[in-house]
């Protein structure tokens, strides 16, 4: 393992532990999405990745690039923990990995370059996600599962089946302080 600022990230040869991968906002308005996704690593010993779908923007990329200062592409991982995030400037995200931890989840974050169902599906997939967690009024949910009753469905992501659980939102805006 080669030790980067998020901690020890596995080396190109090692298979990656288990993972659920969580569609989250810096905000957190999708605290019942995270919640969720949270309970399901726990129970089932298994890393906590969340997806931080407004990360992309038109202006800036979220990471570093390979035009950036010498090595400064290489330098994160694919599972970025609190250290990476404080660097990055997403304080935001870094409370929640840190909330994840304190509730005894292993919790990281990543933070990709392009919007959409599509992009989070690549992702979860290379990181042998076997459940993403995402809300139930997610635009182009349908390109992730087929409508089932209690909102999960598996679909054939590469050469792995991911169940997608779509998660209702229980806490009103005005709860979540919006």
């Amino acid at each position: 393992m080669t030790n980067q600022p998020g901690g020890p990230q596995p080396d190109a040869d090692t298979p990656l532990p288990s993972a659920v991968v969580a569609w989250i906002t810096g905000d957190d308005a999708s605290i019942d999405v995270r919640l969720a996704a949270e309970d399901h690593a726990r129970a089932h010993g298994c890393a906590l990745i969340l997806y931080v779908a407004d990360a992309p923007s038109w202006w800036s990329e979220p990471m570093p690039n390979q035009w950036g200062s010498e090595g400064e592409g290489d330098r994160f991982g694919s599972r970025l923990g609190p250290e990476d995030l404080e660097l990055l400037g997403r304080s935001d995200v870094r409370a929640q990995v840190i909330a994840g931890r304190d509730s005894r989840v292993s919790s990281f974050a990543w933070l990709p370059k392009t919007h959409g169902v599509e992009a989070l599906a690549r992702y979860a997939s290379g990181q042998v996600a076997h459940v993403v967690f995402v809300p139930d009024d997610l635009d182009g949910i349908d390109a992730l599962s087929s409508p089932v009753a209690g909102g999960t469905a598996t679909e054939e992501l590469g050469r792995r089946a991911i169940e997608v659980r779509a998660v209702e939102s229980k806490t009103k805006p005005a709860d979540r302080g919006a």
